[in-house]
């Protein structure tokens, strides 16, 4: 017959005399990169940036679960603005910490005049002329509109009036200008 060997196992005991296992009460630790600033991509309103995804560790030396809100992997696309990435980590205790940093995306590039016509020749009949010309066209990689029409009203005797859109670092410019009447036209005052 075989005999069987017993084995005791050391027990803890805690306040109120019950056992308990051994609690993870501290948070994991976690680092985030610095905050990033990028251009705009050429011709483009958005930036490709890139960063080291933080590894967390914990003393329990268990692994630790990361999760980033909102849901960025680098390399990632951002518009232009402000971005703010947190990662959190969180250990098989249900511990958590936290880091956060910016991505700003800015915009360094001037729009680009596609179209800039001379305002047309205006023959007036009367003291005064409203005149309209074409619309400067502008682009720029952030989409944003960087020119309005562009009018004017005009009196005889030479006048020179110039029109103007100007974007951030180009200029469209024109002069409109109404003749003197000559002398023998008779003007009405």
């Amino acid at each position: 017959m075989r005999q069987r060997k017993k084995l005791f196992l050391p027990r803890v005991m805690v306040a109120g005399g019950l056992p308990s296992a051994k609690t993870d009460a501290e948070p994991p630790w976690i680092q985030c990169p610095a905050d990033i600033v990028a251009e705009t991509d050429e011709r483009r309103g958005t930036a490709n940036v890139s960063w080291n995804v933080p590894n967390a560790t914990d003393n329990s030396k268990e692994e630790v679960v990361v999760q980033v809100k909102p849901v960025y992997s680098p390399p990632q696309l951002f518009p232009i603005g402000k971005e703010t990435i947190t990662y959190i980590a969180t250990d098989r205790s249900g511990n958590q910490a936290n880091c956060s940093f910016t991505v700003t995306v800015i915009d360094t590039e001037p729009p680009v005049i596609d179209r800039c016509r001379s305002p047309p020749t205006v023959q007036a009949t009367d003291g005064e002329a409203a005149v309209v010309w074409e619309v400067p066209q502008f682009s720029d990689n952030s989409g944003i509109s960087v020119a309005e029409a562009t009018k004017a009203r005009l009196s005889r005797g030479g006048g020179r009036t110039w029109m103007s859109a100007i974007p951030m670092n180009g200029a469209c410019l024109g002069g409109l200008g109404l003749p003197a009447l000559p002398p023998w036209v008779q003007q009405d005052r």
